[in-house]
């Protein structure tokens, strides 16, 4: 009979953890369910571990997804800042006149041009 390394009970089964080495008893072995899945031994303060580690990663990438979402915002506050800026809406309405220019030349050049061609019908 050996001893476990956790609980110190003795045990005629012991098994062996796969990261540490310990020999532990089913009841000091991490169970598998629907969240750990190991497909192997593992031994109660291993899966601690395991699990302080998932802890932290999810932490960091949370973290890290804050600072990119800061980051983005101000961007966006930086954008409408300089989309409302006088010279820029001076700018935007330039455009915008001179873009239903042209396009009211080209409405008149077709319409001229559509007046000439029934005229050529007619004659």
């Amino acid at each position: 009979m050996e001893r476990c390394a956790y609980c110190e009970e003795e045990r005629d089964e012991l098994y062996q953890c796969e990261e540490c080495g310990d020999p532990t008893c089913e009841d000091c072995t991490a169970a598998y369910d629907q969240h750990t899945q190991y497909d192997f031994t593992l031994c109660k303060s291993c899966e601690t571990n395991r699990e302080k580690e998932r802890a932290d990663d999810a932490e960091r990438e949370e973290q890290r997804q804050n600072a990119a979402d800061k980051k983005r915002e101000s961007r966006r506050e930086a954008a409408r800042k300089r989309y409302w800026l006088p010279e820029n809406v001076e700018k935007r309405a330039v455009e915008k006149r001179e873009r239903i220019a042209n396009e009211r030349r080209a409405l008149e050049s077709a319409l001229k041009e559509t007046a000439e061609t029934i005229r050529d019908w007619f004659r």
